[in-house]
């Protein structure tokens, strides 16, 4: 009976693995348990840990100099705005009343008014009340690691807000506005 619950927790401890038909399996085999391969090692590599792909000029977040974050003009009621990465494709000019325009990693053309050069944020940069940009991915996530990959940091939205909450720092995560971000996942504005 003990062989029995040690091989069955061993075997729940490494999660579940997809089947080829419907739904998952435990991993689990018929037969003896002392068949089963031994677990394996507990701790997984963060997706950092092979070393990530940077292109010259990219950041821990795969931001070159000349990438802004983005947003249309349109004003918000919430405090938390979703932006997102681009390019400038044309200064902001008298004759475009001020706006930029810009092309955003999803391809579409935007102008705006509302944009910002960043950087990735440094310890003395998180304070209460600063302004901060969070990965919106990676503030959903469990672990305490920004974005996964280029694709990852790229494409989807980041939030921008006052940080709210820096007492869960030694954990790794902050809050921007109402969302727990990890440290690894955060920019703030270059003045």
């Amino acid at each position: 009976m003990k062989a029995l619950l040690v091989g069955l927790v061993a075997t729940l401890a490494t999660g579940c693995v997809a089947s080829a038909g419907y739904g998952y399996s435990t991993g689990i085999r018929h037969g003896s348990l002392s068949s089963l391969p031994p677990p394996p090692p507990s701790s997984s590599p963060s997706p950092r840990a092979g070393g990530p792909s940077y292109g010259p000029g990219e950041d821990l977040h795969w931001f070159s100099s000349d990438d802004y974050l983005v947003a249309s003009n349109s004003a918000r009621p919430e405090k938390v705005q979703s932006m997102r990465v681009a390019k400038m494709v044309d200064p902001p000019a008298e004759a475009s009343k001020g706006e930029a325009r810009f092309l955003v990693a999803n391809g579409n053309d935007l102008w705006t008014r509302n944009y910002y050069r960043t950087r990735v944020a440094a310890p003395a940069d998180l304070a209460v009340n600063a302004l901060a940009f969070c990965h919106s991915y990676s503030s959903f996530r469990s672990e305490t690691a920004g974005p996964h990959d280029k694709q990852d940091s790229r494409n989807n939205a980041w939030f921008f807000g006052a940080i709210t909450d820096v007492s869960d720092a030694y954990k790794g995560r902050i809050a921007v506005g109402s969302h727990s971000c990890p440290i690894d996942a955060v920019r703030v504005p270059i003045p």
